[in-house]
Order: structure tokens, then C-alpha cells, then sequence
């Protein structure tokens, strides 16, 4: 099964650096053009897709609408790929995280199974959330399938992780939006 994993558009948040968990900005100027230019370039490729699946958040939503564009398919909202409810961390930057909550902050880029943030969902919990997903996508789709998921940047690690056993270093810095991450899920 070839799994795309897609995180959404940029919003103003994204901008300005801010943490968004489950605020439910909607893309900005940017993020409507770079999910366009990302639906152009899979248009063709669309075809062969067997599912589009994407976060219910906003940014998600506008970003698997954008990038279907025309075509008739079908997209399917799924909570398990909502971003994480990162509680007190939503609307702060990186920066104001690690200053604020320096031993938080480090749990939490190290994927210490154990972290939670304050008033928010744990480690654990989200990657259960993503194992469920996988599973889910093993029990339903033929091997040969191929699916789109539009979600946010620490699921997209955590899927990632789960298809492959390798993690990506430092996502809350390196997962760009927009960018297609491809990964061959065997069942």
C-alpha cells in the first residue's frame, strides 16, 4: 500500500510561529496557494488514489478540498488524524514553550511516551490514536491501494513512524507544509 501523507496549508498561526493543537485557524493567502499548486501537481496522480482522508480541522479540511480540486473523489474526515490537543502550549511559540516549560519542552521533542502538556493530550494517546489509523487502513484496503491523508505535522511523524520504525528528527521544526511524504505500508 502507498500511503501520501500530506500536512496542511500554512495559516496566519503558522506565520507567526504559534503553536495550534486544536485551534481551528483556517489557511491564510498562502496556504490556499500552496495547496492549489500541490492539487495541480497531483491532479494525474489523483486518479489512482483509493482514499483521501484528512483531519476535521479547518486547515486540514480546506487544505484535502484544495488539493482535490475537480476531481469527484471522495474525502473522509477521521478524528484520529485531528491534530494533537497540546492544551497550553496552543497559541504559544516554540520558543516561549521552552522558556516557560524547559523540562516539558524537551519531553515533549524527544517523544517521551510519558509527556503531556498541561491540560493537554499525552504522547501515548496520540500515538495510539495513529497505531488505530494504520490499523484501520491495513483491515480496510487491498495491498495494492494507494491513500491520501491530509493531517498535521506530529501525526504525520507518528504515521510515518508507525509504517516504517524510523523517526524524523525534530518535526515541530522540520515538517513543512504541503510537502508530500510517501511511505510503502506493507500489510
Amino acid at each position: 500500500m502507498i500511503i501520501a501523507i500530506v500536512r496542511h496549508g500554512t495559516t496566519t498561526w503558522n506565520d507567526l510561529g504559534k503553536i495550534q493543537g486544536q485551534a481551528d485557524p483556517p489557511l491564510n493567502a498562502k496556504g490556499i496557494e500552496i495547496a492549489k499548486e500541490l492539487g495541480k501537481t497531483m491532479k494525474d496522480e489523483l486518479v489512482s488514489y483509493k482514499a483521501i482522508f484528512s483531519s476535521y480541522r479547518k486547515r486540514a479540511k480546506m487544505t484535502a478540498e484544495l488539493i482535490r480540486g475537480q476531481s469527484k473523489k471522495t474525502i473522509f474526515y477521521d478524528n484520529l488524524l485531528n491534530s494533537r490537543d497540546l492544551g497550553l502550549f496552543s497559541g504559544m511559540t516554540l520558543d516561549e514553550v521552552k522558556q516557560k516549560y524547559p523540562k516539558e519542552y524537551l519531553k515533549w521533542i524527544n517523544w517521551d511516551l510519558k509527556f503531556c502538556p498541561p491540560e493537554g493530550e499525552s504522547t501515548k494517546e496520540l500515538i495510539a490514536r495513529c497505531k488505530d489509523f494504520i490499523t484501520y487502513l491495513k483491515d480496510t484496503f487491498p495491498e495494492d491501494s494507494r491513500i491520501l491523508i491530509i493531517t498535521h505535522r506530529e501525526n504525520l511523524a507518528l504515521l510515518g513512524h508507525e509504517i516504517t520504525g524510523k523517526w524524523i528528527k525534530d518535526p515541530l521544526r522540520t515538517v513543512k507544509n504541503c510537502v508530500i511524504y510517501r511511505y510503502k505500508l506493507d500489510k
